[in-house]
């Protein structure tokens, strides 16, 4: 997913119903269904989706190099993605996570600690966001 996403950065997923999936969202799908494989597991895709037909979603690399044509059309994912494919959707991104390696051993910590403290209140955040706006409806 050059240049949006490197080898690396912490990506956050959220399982989300097809129907809120739209054009230009980034979503990952179970390598099960794209037929890649890495050391005998299915290896899951991230990709962009850049167009929804009636039988499911059409994705693509964003790198138009090495992903000229859709992951469908390369043979990358079998069909268009259904909803029984989707592991999730990306809800935001931290770019060079990986970095935190190259720290002494309490700096790195403290780190991850702060990044996990972050996801988890931006998951409560965003559930009881949800729950408020449901009640309000």
């Amino acid at each position: 997913m050059l240049p949006t996403l490197e080898q690396g950065d912490l990506v956050m997923v959220q399982n989300v119903p097809m129907s809120s999936i739209h054009v230009g969202d980034i979503i990952v799908y179970d390598g099960a269904c794209s037929g890649l494989f890495y050391g005998g597991q299915p290896e899951p895709v991230i990709h962009r989706v850049v167009n929804i037909t009636s039988l499911g979603l059409i994705t693509k690399g964003d790198n138009g190099l090495t992903n000229p044509i859709t992951d469908q059309a390369a043979g990358i994912a079998r069909s268009p993605i259904t909803q029984s494919c989707i592991q999730g959707k990306v809800m935001f991104v931290i770019p060079y996570v990986e970095r935190l390696a190259a720290l002494p051993d309490d700096l790195n910590y403290l780190f991850a600690l702060m990044i996990v403290f972050a996801a988890v209140a931006y998951e409560l955040w965003g559930t009881k966001r949800e729950v408020e706006e449901a009640a309000h409806r």
